[in-house]
């Protein structure tokens, strides 16, 4: 499978009221059938709804503008394995990363996708994992 997974900091964009443009053009310069998401990202675009001031208008937000624009993978066993093998690698060599940055990683490496994110510093921990900077 080739896309790209989107991490929650760049499907967050299409969301905000104040989007980065730079992430709203790379978005727009893809077809839909290139844009993926995690359900890892999602239970945290959900959490944001939830712990938002206005979460009626974020819940409205995620319905029209993230749902039915982006396709989701779940977390999947061949990511299970692949998460099993990452966090073990990661861990012996004391650099760790948050549990739901390794399922996001593991779902992009399970489907040999280009993780889009902003968060280069820790993703970049992971050498097979091919990641774009979409923040600059």
């Amino acid at each position: 499978m080739n896309g790209y997974l989107l991490d929650t900091d760049v499907l967050s964009q299409l969301i905000k009221s104040k989007q980065n443009l730079l992430v709203i053009r790379r978005l727009s310069a893809l077809s839909k059938t290139q844009q993926f998401t995690s359900s890892v990202s999602m239970t945290e675009i959900f959490f944001g709804a939830y712990h938002s001031p206005q979460p009626i208008a974020y819940f409205k937000a995620i319905r029209e503008r993230i749902i039915p624009n982006i396709q989701i993978l779940l977390f999947d066993l061949k990511a299970a394995q692949t998460y099993g093998a990452l966090r073990s690698r990661l861990e012996r060599r004391g650099r760790p990363l948050s549990q739901a940055d390794m399922m996001i990683a593991a779902i992009a490496l399970a489907n040999d996708m280009v993780l889009a994110t902003g968060n280069i510093r820790h993703f970049g921990r992971i050498p097979e994992l091919k990641v774009e900077d979409w923040f600059s």
